[in-house]
């Protein structure tokens, strides 16, 4: 199945994270026949809480990290993220030359 849509928003609900698409489009294609049936609507709403993978509760990723204290690498943000130092500043280092490479990839 495939959906298009004018317009999407992605919404908070209690039940998990929403897509909302207005002024849309579904497809399905049959494999039996090749026949691609289509259906329109005026707005739709798509439960994606199921597609994404929740991490475990309660442990901190370097991700979720602000630059600063991982540069800093204290043993108490080591222990907490369970990474050696070495590994939070490079996780630092991947972030700058990731945001550098915008700029200098077309300048080549």
């Amino acid at each position: 199945m495939i959906y298009t849509a004018a317009t999407a928003y992605l919404v908070r609900s209690e039940g998990g994270p929403q897509l909302v698409m207005v002024d849309g489009l579904a497809q399905t294609l049959r494999g039996s026949d090749q026949r691609l049936y289509t259906t329109r609507f005026n707005d739709f709403t798509y439960d994606i809480g199921r597609l994404i993978v929740s991490e475990e509760p309660g442990r901190l990723r370097e991700r979720n990290v602000w630059s600063g204290p991982l540069l800093q690498a204290s043993s108490a943000l080591q222990a907490q993220i369970e990474r050696p130092a070495v590994a939070l500043r490079a996780e630092v280092h991947d972030r700058m030359n990731k945001a550098l490479l915008g700029f200098v990839g077309p300048v080549l």
